[in-house]
């Protein structure tokens, strides 16, 4: 069981889920199997061993026909699974990418990392293969750049599926809110720019 957000708290009675409100009063009834954190105004609900959503008055918004399911994301999507594939809902429950993937991570600017056979690679929102699924691990995109990593290397690719940086570094941080990125080459440290330039080489 978890706190929920925006308000509303996860309450338990006879293994049951519903959620409170900031007074205290029940404004979910007790009746679902599972509840995760509400998120512009819509929580994955569990009922049944399906999953489904509801708003915050506990009224269901799109069925609870899914073997899994998570939150909606800013995108306005959320990861559904069905018969052991992950695709993608909208807001209405419309599914807007066929589950075909063995694993996804959720929609970060417009782009989600998505992996067949254990291999990665990227979709924009319309499902449409912006890279090919070749990485051993593909992270969301933050500040333009992503993290993928290739026979143990990590390296960062942009939203157009161009290798900005080619795998080459044993670990690799996040770019920062300046457009840096501390990056280890054989246990030396240096700053990478988002641009394709080193700030500082790797020095010890």
């Amino acid at each position: 069981m978890q706190q929920t957000n925006e308000n509303l708290y996860v309450i338990q009675i006879d293994n049951k889920q519903g959620c409170i409100n900031e007074q205290g009063n029940v404004v979910i009834e007790p009746k679902f199997e599972g509840i995760s954190c509400f998120y512009n105004n819509i929580a994955v609900v569990k009922l049944n061993n399906k999953w489904g959503f509801i708003n915050k008055k506990g009224e269901l918004v799109i069925e609870p026909v899914f073997d899994e399911a998570w939150p909606f994301s800013d995108e306005g999507l959320a990861a559904v699974k069905v018969k052991e594939k992950w695709g993608f809902i909208n807001l209405r429950g419309e599914v807007v990418i066929i589950p075909q993937f063995d694993e996804v991570l959720g929609f970060v600017e417009g782009i989600a990392s998505v992996n067949i056979d254990n291999k990665w690679g990227y979709i924009d929102k319309t499902g449409y293969l912006i890279t090919e699924i070749e990485f051993d691990q593909a992270g969301s995109f933050w500040g333009e750049l992503a993290r993928v990593k290739v026979n143990g290397k990590t390296g960062f690719i942009n939203k157009a599926g161009s290798i900005v940086f080619e795998p080459q570094f044993d670990s690799a941080n996040s770019f920062d809110d300046e457009g840096i990125a501390l990056v280890e080459v054989d246990g030396k440290y240096g700053y990478i720019k988002k641009d394709g330039s080193w700030l500082w080489k790797p020095t010890k």
